[in-house]
């Protein structure tokens, strides 16, 4: 029997952001053993993207980035002093490399991807969207449903640059896609990363 679990709405969602016509609801479903053994080797981890250990500056400055990312609301484009004296406390940053996550952070707010954050464009989003089955979990960083074109958009966070070049980090992301895609059919699902310099870079679909 298979176990489906609700996303939870976002606290920044208005309260029809889950009224969607002709959409079924959104469930996150044990989904089809073809994809399992691809996600259980795309749980990821900041020291996957730097490739850096995970106690290392470089990626507790990632990890502090995907922190403040995960609470900017939609319209936002900076974080205030408390959010990121918030994350420097619980990454052990000192004051330089908090700014560093906050300026990179910020980057991917007014970059390429800002539409993702756009009240206008957007019907709905959620952080940290979990997907699980079968003792396999994924995470992804951002799930938006686009108000303007019917389409779902999984959105990766990279602190390191072209992450499109490495084979690990794309393979990640096309299971993420692929997981959506298993909800929801019929729809269209695309992908891409936000780097940290601001880029969208999108993941060709497979046919």
């Amino acid at each position: 029997q298979a176990l489906s679990t609700p996303v939870d709405e976002p606290a920044s969602a208005p309260p029809d952001a889950f009224d969607m016509p002709d959409a079924p609801p959104f469930l996150l479903p044990i989904l089809p053993q073809v994809l399992v053994g691809r996600a259980q080797s795309a749980i990821k981890t900041e020291a996957n993207d730097t490739g850096a250990p995970a106690s290392s500056a470089a990626s507790l400055i990632g990890q502090a980035m995907h922190r403040l990312l995960e609470w900017a609301p939609l319209g936002a484009t900076e974080f205030s002093s408390t959010q990121i004296a918030s994350v420097a406390r619980e990454f052990a940053l000192d004051e330089v490399r908090a700014q560093q996550a906050a300026q990179m952070a910020q980057r991917i707010l007014r970059g390429e991807g800002a539409w993702a954050w756009n009240p206008k464009l957007i019907a709905w989003h959620g952080n940290e969207v979990a997907l699980s089955w079968q003792g396999a979990s994924l995470r992804l960083d951002r799930l938006v449903r686009r108000k303007d074109v019917p389409e779902w958009w999984v959105l990766d966070y990279k602190s390191a640059a072209e992450p499109q070049g490495k084979a690990e980090p794309m393979a990640q992301l096309q299971t993420y896609r692929a997981a959506v895609q298993a909800i929801y059919p019929d729809a269209t699902v695309r992908a891409a990363f936000l780097t940290a310099e601001g880029t969208l870079s999108e993941v060709p679909g497979k046919d």
